[in-house]
């Protein structure tokens, strides 16, 4: 081995020294769909999550603004939910084959539709909340209104 630790020519263990470069190996093209599966799995649990909390908050914003966003930012959710599953399946497809091509388009192109669809449904449920930030409470102009008494001594 030199000062950086890269092997010498010749050297024992020079061909199990791994240099990280995709190699177009059989364990390289299982890494790439490994990767790909764990994105999609990503994605998901994201889009999963973010259904989730805004059903949950949604009784908090009264009588609320902006709709519109809120519904097509569920439709999208819901279709990165669906694109993301569809890139599980082929990912799965792709390892009971034989011969291994983790560039294939199918994969590639559910999973770029599946970030499409959580990025646009997040930004849309943003919006949603942004524009219903305080609607489900009735401000009363000043703050810890309440009335107390004082107990007279006497």
């Amino acid at each position: 081995m030199t000062e950086n630790g890269a092997p010498v020519a010749g050297s024992p263990g020079q061909d199990e020294v791994k240099l990280g470069y995709n190699t177009g190996e059989e364990q390289d093209k299982r890494a790439a769909l490994q990767g790909m599966a764990t994105y999609a799995v990503s994605v998901n649990t994201v889009a999963t999550a973010t259904l989730a909390l805004t059903v949950a908050l949604l009784k908090n914003t009264g009588h609320a603004e902006e709709v519109w966003a809120l519904k097509w930012g569920w439709a999208l959710l819901l279709g990165a939910v669906f694109f993301g599953f569809l890139a599980i399946g082929q990912f799965i497809n792709q390892l009971s084959e034989s011969n291994l091509k983790p560039r294939r388009g199918f994969l590639e192109y559910s999973l770029l539709l599946a970030w499409a669809c959580l990025l646009s449904g997040l930004c849309l449920v943003t919006v949603f909340g942004f524009a219903n930030v305080g609607a489900g409470s009735e401000p009363t102009g000043v703050p810890n209104a309440t009335v107390t008494s004082v107990p007279s001594r006497g």
